[in-house]
C-alpha cells in the first residue's frame, strides 16, 4: 500500500510504501517514526508499481522539484 501526502500550501510532498500488514508486530517498530521513515520513497516508486501519474495537473517546472525535493527528504 502507498500513502502519497501533499501540502499546497508548502508545496511539499511525502510518500511512503509499505505492505498492508500489522506493523507493530514488525521488528523495529518501537520508535514508530524511525519506522515510518524507513518507508519513505520517491513519487517515482509508487507511480511505477501503479502506472499513474502523480501530480500531473502541476506545471511541469514544479513537478519536477516537488519530486526531487520528496526524493531529497527520504535521505533525511
Amino acid at each position: 500500500m502507498f500513502k502519497l501526502v501533499y501540502d499546497p500550501k508548502m508545496q511539499r510532498a511525502n510518500v511512503f510504501l509499505m505492505p498492508n500488514i500489522n506493523h507493530r508486530k514488525q521488528a523495529g517498530f518501537t520508535n514508530s517514526m524511525n519506522y515510518i521513515k524507513k518507508s519513505q520513497v520517491t513519487v517515482q516508486a509508487p507511480e511505477q508499481a501503479t502506472n499513474l501519474t502523480f501530480f500531473s495537473d502541476l506545471p511541469v517546472s514544479r513537478r519536477g522539484p516537488l519530486e526531487q525535493e520528496c526524493a531529497a527528504l527520504m535521505n533525511h
